[in-house]
């Protein structure tokens, strides 16, 4: 998985899949990153915010985009968690 612990939190590495016909979360085994598909379309910021609100009531704590904006491609922060409970949220969630 590519999680990394910091100071403040845990970066995420994931991949994003907007306009999708459902929401769900993934694990793509060949690029060892989370996959995430979003019901929003890629479309001044719909599915950004739609990943932000979804990934912030998952962790119960602020989600940032540090890196991909425009991409599909995304390096996230969630801010104050451990790598260890980032890790367990995303594995149930995976096992729903």
């Amino acid at each position: 998985m590519n999680l990394k612990q910091l100071n403040d939190g845990t970066l995420i590495e994931l991949e994003v899949v907007p306009n999708s016909s459902d929401f769900r979360i993934l694990f793509n085994s060949f690029t060892q990153k989370f996959k995430i598909k979003l019901k929003s379309k890629a479309l001044d910021g719909k599915a950004n915010r739609e990943l932000l609100a979804i990934l912030k009531e998952l962790f119960l704590a602020e989600v940032i985009i540090i890196k991909g904006l425009k991409s599909r491609d995304k390096v996230l922060l969630i801010k104050g968690k451990k790598l260890e409970q980032v890790s367990k949220i995303l594995s149930d969630a995976l096992a729903q």
